[in-house]
């Protein structure tokens, strides 16, 4: 793989649309590690590689998603996934989740920079003017990653998502697309 094949390259890291090629055994050991999924929508359940290839054709068949795979650029290994959306043209808003499923990835960046380079694709390619993100409160790695990536706390929602058997807050973040020049 190229760089050229990317849609979005950092310094670290290369975003390229997911496809179902992607729906491997290592992605599908990801989405049923307890401690990978702890924060997500996805704990609690297993997972196989049915499940994962219909999440991913779902996603692609969808104009107003972008999911995409985080490519480490040394070693071109997939090691997670932003997905954007769904966009409400009429707002001008989408959501952002982001999962890095190589626990030897965790705690250096590539998640912040992956959401950075997926925020630049959301605003110029699909014409987001605001992206948001939640995250429960205990997870403090991502909520890091996304005020690295320019986003900022919006709100707290307090005791809002049951997590490990206890309502956790939700922080929720944003990021507003940079003004155009003469608009």
């Amino acid at each position: 793989m190229s760089r050229t094949e990317f849609l979005a390259v950092g310094s670290r890291v290369g975003l390229r649309p997911l496809v179902s090629g992607d729906a491997g055994e290592r992605y599908v050991a990801w989405l049923n590690d307890p401690e990978v999924v702890r924060f997500t929508e996805s704990r609690g359940r297993s997972y196989d590689l049915r499940d994962v290839r219909a999440y991913i054709e779902k996603g692609a068949a969808d104009s107003r998603v972008l999911l995409l795979a985080v490519v480490e650029l040394d070693s071109l290994r997939h090691v997670g996934n932003v997905k954007v959306g769904p966009f409400d043209a009429v707002h001008g808003t989408a959501s952002m989740g982001i999962i890095i499923g190589e626990k030897d990835c965790w705690g250096q960046g590539i998640g912040a920079e992956a959401v950075a380079l997926a925020a630049g694709l959301a605003f110029r390619d699909m014409g987001v003017r605001k992206l948001t993100a939640g995250c429960i409160d205990l997870n403090g790695g991502s909520v890091r990653a996304f005020e690295k990536a320019g986003f900022e706390v919006e709100c707290v929602r307090k005791r809002h998502n049951l997590c490990e058997g206890e309502f956790r807050h939700v922080v929720m973040l944003c990021l507003f697309a940079p003004a155009v020049e003469g608009s």
